[in-house]
C-alpha cells in the first residue's frame, strides 16, 4: 500500500470517526456537543476534497441546529448537502436529505413548500428503494398539517407498518407518535390512544424518561385526555411532558412553546386565567424570538390567548386576539381549511357580543371548511352547528336551526354515545327548538335525557361548554 493510500484512508477514518462521534452525541441529544464533532468532520472533509463526507457532515450538521431552534442556520446547511448530493447524482441521500429539509420547512410554517419537498423525497426513496419508515412518518406529518387527513393516516399506518418484525426502536416510536397525532385530529380517540401508549411504553424502555421523544408521547397522551374531557388527566400529563422538555432542552427553546401552550388551554378550561395567561406570555416569547411573529404557531398562540381572555370575560382584548390571529393565519394558510378555528372562535366571541350576523357568517365559513377537510361527522362540527343552530333560533329561524341541532347532536352520540355530558347543551337547544315548533311531546322527551344525563354527572360540569344552556333557560 502506498503512502499516500495509506494517508488518504487515516483521513476518511478521522472524517468517520468524527462524524460518529456527532450522531453518537446527538442519539443523546447534547446537540450542541454533536454540532461541534461535526463542524471539525467538515473542515477535514474540505480540507481534504471528500466531497461526499463534506455533504454527510453539513446535513448532520444542520440537523442538530434544527433540534437546536436554528433554523435559520439549519436552513442553510440543508440546501448545501441538497445540492451536493443531487450533482453528485446520490439519489438515495437526496431523498433523505430532502425530507428532512421538508421537516424544517413545515417548522418554519412553509407547508406548501413542505408538501413540494416531501413528495419529491418519498417518489426518489421509492425510486431508489430506499423509502424509509422515517421519510414516510415525516411525510404523513406535513400531509396531516395540510389539511390531508385521511392520506396522512394511510401514510403513516404504512411508515408503522415498515418495523414490523423488527427489533424495537425510537424511530418506530416516532411513527407511532405521529400516527395517534393524526388519529386524533381524525377524532378516532381509541385508535389515538392506543397508539401514543405504545410509543410511550416503547420510549420509556428503550430511552427512559428523560428523552424528548418521551416527553412528546406524554404530551400527546395529555392531548388525547384533553380531547376527551378528561382534564386532570391531561393536566398531570402535560405538565410531566414539560418538566421533561425543560430538564432536557433547559428553559428557553421553542420545542417548549406546544407544552406551554397545551398546559395554558388546560388551565384555562379549569378557570386558573392569571396561570394560563402566565404560561402564554412565556410561549410566545419564545415562539416571537425564535419563528418570529409571521408564523403560524405565532398565530395559535393568539388564538389561545383570545381563548383564555373570552372565558375571563375580558371581551375588547379577545376580540384583539382573535383578529389579530386570524389575518396572521389567514395569510400564512392562505384561506386554507386551518383558519377553521380561528373563524370559529372569533364567530363564538362575536356571538357573546351579540353581533350574530357577524358571527353566523364567521361561523358558515368555519363549518364550510371542516366539513371540507374532515367530512360532516367529524367531532369539531358539532360545536360550529350547535352555535348555528342557536343564532337561528335566537332570530326564529327555527326551521333552519332544527337540522342543525339534530346534526350537532348525531356527531357527539355517534363519538360519545347517549349519556355524554357533552350532548347537554344540544340537548337543551334541541328541547327549546321542538317546544318552540309545536312539540312539546319529544320536547319533554329530549328535555328528561338531559336532566338524567346531569343528574348522573354533575361532578363533570366544568368539561362542558355552557353558554348554550345558559341561552335556553
Amino acid at each position: 500500500m502506498s503512502a499516500a493510500v495509506l494517508i488518504l484512508l487515516v483521513q476518511f477514518y478521522q472524517i468517520d470517526q468524527l462524524v460518529g462521534a456527532g450522531n453518537g452525541e446527538q442519539e443523546k441529544l447534547r446537540y450542541v456537543d454533536a454540532g461541534a464533532r461535526y463542524r471539525e468532520a467538515l473542515t477535514l472533509a474540505a480540507r481534504f476534497g471528500d466531497v461526499p463526507a463534506k455533504a454527510l457532515a453539513v446535513h448532520n450538521l444542520a440537523t442538530s441546529e434544527y433540534r437546536l431552534g436554528r433554523y435559520e442556520d439549519a436552513d442553510a446547511h440543508y440546501r448545501e448537502s441538497i445540492r451536493i448530493w443531487e450533482s453528485q447524482g446520490r439519489t438515495a441521500d437526496l431523498a433523505f436529505a430532502l425530507s428532512n429539509f421538508a421537516e424544517l420547512r413545515q417548522a418554519r410554517g412553509n407547508n406548501a413548500d413542505a408538501l413540494a419537498v416531501s413528495t419529491r423525497a418519498i417518489a426518489l426513496g421509492e425510486q431508489t428503494g430506499r423509502l424509509s419508515g422515517s421519510m414516510l412518518t415525516i411525510h404523513g406529518n406535513i400531509l396531516r398539517t395540510a389539511g390531508r387527513i385521511a392520506e396522512s393516516r394511510v401514510v403513516l399506518r404504512r411508515a408503522v407498518q415498515q418495523y414490523a418484525g423488527k427489533p424495537p426502536s425510537t424511530k418506530k416510536a416516532f411513527s407511532l407518535t405521529s400516527l395517534a397525532q393524526a388519529e386524533l385530529t381524525a377524532s378516532d380517540f381509541p385508535s389515538a390512544r392506543s397508539a401514543a401508549q405504545e410509543a410511550s411504553d416503547l420510549l420509556a424502555e428503550l430511552t427512559g424518561k428523560d428523552h424528548v421523544q418521551y416527553g412528546h408521547s406524554v404530551a400527546l397522551l395529555g392531548r388525547i385526555a384533553r380531547a376527551e374531557g378528561d382534564l386532570r388527566t391531561a393536566e398531570i400529563q402535560t405538565r410531566e411532558a414539560l418538566l421533561v422538555f425543560e430538564r432536557i432542552l433547559g428553559t428557553e427553546h421553542p420545542r417548549l412553546i406546544p407544552a406551554l401552550a397545551d398546559l395554558a388551554e388546560i388551565l384555562s378550561r379549569r378557570q386558573r386565567y392569571t396561570d394560563a395567561e402566565a404560561l402564554l406570555k412565556r410561549a410566545e416569547r419564545l415562539a416571537r424570538a425564535a419563528l418570529g411573529e409571521q408564523h403560524p404557531d405565532f398565530a395559535a398562540l393568539l388564538l389561545s390567548q383570545g381563548d383564555i381572555y373570552r372565558s375571563a370575560r375580558r371581551m375588547p382584548e379577545a376580540e384583539q386576539a382573535y383578529a389579530r390571529a386570524l389575518s396572521l393565519a389567514e395569510t400564512a394558510y392562505q384561506g386554507g381549511s386551518q383558519i377553521a378555528s380561528y373563524l370559529n372562535n372569533y364567530a363564538t366571541l362575536l356571538f357573546d357580543l351579540n353581533r350574530k350576523s357577524e358571527s353566523e357568517s364567521l361561523f358558515r365559513r368555519a363549518l364550510s371548511l371542516r366539513e371540507a377537510r374532515y367530512g360532516p361527522m367529524h367531532l369539531e362540527n358539532a360545536d360550529t352547528l350547535l352555535n348555528l343552530a342557536i343564532i337561528c333560533a335566537e332570530s326564529g329561524r327555527l326551521t333552519d336551526a332544527q337540522p342543525l341541532v339534530e346534526r350537532s347532536l348525531a356527531i357527539r352520540q355517534h363519538y360519545y354515545g347517549d349519556r355524554h355530558n357533552s350532548l347537554l347543551p344540544g340537548l337543551t337547544a334541541y328541547s327549546f327548538i321542538l317546544k318552540k315548533t309545536g312539540n312539546p311531546k319529544r320536547a319533554k322527551e329530549v328535555g328528561q335525557m338531559a336532566s338524567l344525563i346531569e343528574a348522573s354527572e354533575p361532578e363533570r360540569r366544568n368539561k362542558v361548554d355552557w353558554k348554550a344552556l345558559q341561552t335556553f333557560r
